[in-house]
């Protein structure tokens, strides 16, 4: 079993200038050896205006993510996977993969993140379920079901005409709707894998870059860098 015999439906959120994460994600999806009829390629959502959102970049980050739900549920879908162009799986994962996906596929979920920036330990299952308050970093190899979505759309509607801060939910990073929706929904059941099955590739941050990259001089360090921690968690 792999991906796309599990999941209805696989997307990769992408940048077309991003070519370097590109590349890196299409080889991703050739080593899987996914079904191609399953995968659709999303190219991100752009704005030129915040909005209430932190940053214009996060308002298109969140609004993909919003339109890919929105597309699920107009397709009938009942579990979709999304990606995001600079998804990493692990060795661990291709090793496993099969017997990953068995697992999962006999495990109650709502959400299920494969790819998280929480710290845990390999236990005795691929997957531990999560506290409803526990505050999970990062999406971007995450899946969703059927059962939830359309209660996650609404949010996210209704949260991106807020303003900031709204205690009923404004515009925030799109984790931050995610932790904010499994909060105030403790019925709903999210799983981790454990460990993480999925890390990010080190590259500038389409949300958050840092500014002293706009020092020309500084590029070569930061590639160098990059490029060690790749090789690092490619090994994992």
């Amino acid at each position: 079993m792999n991906l796309s015999h599990y999941f209805d439906r696989i997307y990769i959120v992408f940048l077309p200038e991003r070519t370097e994460r590109v590349n890196r994600i299409k080889f991703q999806i050739d080593r899987l050896n996914l079904d191609s009829e399953k995968v659709i390629w999303f190219p991100g959502l752009r704005f030129t205006e915040a909005a209430g959102f932190p940053k214009a970049s996060v308002r298109g980050c969140v609004i993909s993510q919003y339109t890919i739900l929105n597309q699920a549920l107009e397709a009938g879908l009942e579990k979709v996977l999304i990606l995001q162009d600079d998804c990493n799986f692990s060795r661990y994962f291709l090793k496993n993969q099969d017997a990953i996906l068995q697992e999962l596929a006999t495990t109650e979920w709502d959400f299920a993140y494969l790819g998280h920036g929480q710290t845990l330990q390999k236990a005795s299952t691929y997957f531990v379920k999560a506290d409803p308050k526990e505050r999970i970093m990062l999406t971007h190899c995450c899946a969703y079901h059927r059962r939830v979505i359309p209660r996650l759309v609404e949010l996210i509607s209704e949260g991106a005409q807020r303003s900031p801060g709204d205690p009923r939910g404004g515009p925030m990073y799109f984790d931050g709707f995610m932790n904010f929706f499994r909060s105030r929904n403790p019925e709903v059941i999210t799983v981790m894998a454990s460990p993480s099955l999925a890390w990010q590739q080190a590259s500038t941050s389409s949300l958050n870059p840092k500014s002293l990259e706009n020092y020309k001089f500084l590029i070569p360090v930061f590639k160098l860098v990059r490029f060690i921690k790749n090789t690092i968690l490619s090994l994992k």
